[in-house]
């Protein structure tokens, strides 16, 4: 049940306000993730992922694990204010970097900024550095 038009307009959405990568139109098996079961299935994910964090929110201060959250601040599927930035608010060991002008799929534009808050991560949990990772 593909409908181009319908998967257009979310690829619109989830990447505003870049446009999609070549990569991901290529990699992206969208008639899989188009049918009624995948659909289906990640309605039930993200009703009970939302469930699942709300749930959480009254241990987020005593998470004890470095974190560094990487922003985009023109997110319209993640608001970068009630989402990101408020997290970043209440987490106790943790860094933020805010990305203007990308969107929600930031990451395929600026993966080096996801690299670095992963190092990051790592060498204050007072990990190994991990060889570069695989473009």
């Amino acid at each position: 049940m593909f409908d181009p038009l319908q998967m257009r307009a979310y690829l619109r959405l989830i990447f505003a306000p870049q446009k999609p990568t070549p990569e991901f139109k290529r990699n992206v098996p969208f008639a899989l993730a188009s049918r009624p079961v995948s659909m289906r299935s990640d309605s039930v994910d993200f009703t009970a992922t939302a469930l699942a964090l709300q749930a959480m929110q009254a241990r987020y201060t005593d998470y004890p694990a470095p974190v560094h959250l990487v922003v985009s601040l023109k997110d319209k599927i993640l608001k970068p204010k009630k989402h990101g930035l408020r997290l970043g608010e209440v987490l106790p060991d943790v860094r933020v970097t805010t990305v203007p002008g990308q969107g929600h799929m930031g990451h395929h534009f600026s993966p080096e900024l996801v690299r670095a808050a992963v190092d990051e991560v790592r060498a204050r949990a007072g990990a190994p550095a991990e060889q570069a990772l695989a473009a």
